[in-house]
């Protein structure tokens, strides 16, 4: 993410990319879960892919529980384990992320409290959204959140073309 911070910044926020990466995505996420694949057991060379596809989250319009799912569907996991592993691949990138930006925190008497509990109800509650998203992903197809972002593709189509930035 730091190597191509720039390239992203420079070239690639644009509503246009972004709402052609949302339909993009969404496209896949359907296709994923109705394509016929023999189900397999984790490998190294499906987490690397994975891994990699992650990557690609960078690009505004990308989510990376999304690509990370998709991904690991069509290279055959079955959705449970697709599912587990792109969550857990999220816990270093979150604790990274987090940690990288918190060198711009000046941490000064009573604002240290106010973060720490700010950071403890985020947890929290960010733990709480998981554990039910989790469960609604292992039981229901990424559907939902496909026509969702499919819808949100257009709403800034529309807004880019009657409004440039």
């Amino acid at each position: 993410g730091l190597l191509g911070k720039d390239i992203i910044e420079t070239y690639l926020r644009a509503p246009f990319v972004a709402a052609f990466m949302l339909a993009l995505v969404s496209i896949l996420m359907i296709v994923s879960e109705r394509i016929t694949v023999d189900r397999s057991d984790l490998t190294m060379p499906i987490a690397i892919a994975i891994g990699v596809a992650q990557a690609i989250a960078l690009v505004p319009g990308t989510s990376r529980s999304g690509i990370t799912i998709t991904m690991a569907l069509l290279l055959g996991l079955r959705k449970s384990e697709a599912v587990d592993f792109s969550f857990m691949l999220s816990i270093p990138i979150i604790l990274g992320t987090s940690l990288y930006e918190m060198r711009h925190v000046q941490f000064q008497g009573d604002a240290t409290v106010l973060y720490v509990c700010g950071m403890l109800s985020a947890f929290v509650f960010g733990a709480l959204s998981l554990k039910f998203l989790i469960g609604y992903l292992k039981k229901h197809t990424l559907d939902l959140f496909a026509y969702y972002r499919i819808g949100l593709a257009l709403l800034i189509l529309v807004v880019s073309l009657v409004s440039p930035l």
